[in-house]
């Protein structure tokens, strides 16, 4: 009897200083339950913007693989002669998403997705929502070709 009580003493021990620790971790990192955000005086960390996105099936839709943003902003799908065919709003942070079309892509095709940022209104309007730019000065931009023939994806 007194060799089982004390195996089960030692396992609330042993978890007890598990769940001590974890919390401890949690605290030291500022970030409890995945949150992000600044905590007590620590610094908010600075995005980049950043965009990738893969060649794709043609279709009605566009897979964003990453989008990051410093505030919130657009993905902008374009054609090769820069008609704009799909927009959609991304909220501050790290995320992935889809582009619905109003026009299909093609088979064969090249098309140019773009970060723009928003003017505060979240609709998108082409002559406000500028292009966002790298710290080199160029458009944060990707071109993907539109094809039936991607490799086959397991996971």
């Amino acid at each position: 009897m007194n060799e089982s009580k004390n195996w089960v003493i030692g396992l609330v021990a042993v978890v007890a200083l598990a769940l001590g620790t974890g919390l401890w971790l949690l605290k030291s990192s500022g970030t409890e339950g995945g949150n992000t955000a600044a905590v007590g005086n620590l610094k908010q960390v600075s995005l980049t913007d950043d965009l990738k996105v893969n060649d794709q099936f043609p279709g009605a839709i566009v897979y964003v693989n990453a989008v990051t943003l410093g505030a919130g902003g657009w993905v902008v799908v374009k054609k090769t002669d820069g008609t704009i065919i799909g927009t959609q709003y991304f909220n501050p942070g790290t995320d992935v998403g889809v582009v619905n079309l109003t026009e299909l892509t093609e088979e064969g095709k090249t098309y140019t997705t773009s970060l723009h940022k928003d003017n505060g209104d979240k609709v998108f309007d082409p002559i406000n929502d500028l292009p966002l730019k790298n710290s080199n000065g160029q458009e944060i931009a990707v071109t993907f070709f539109a094809t039936q023939n991607l490799p086959e994806v397991k996971g």
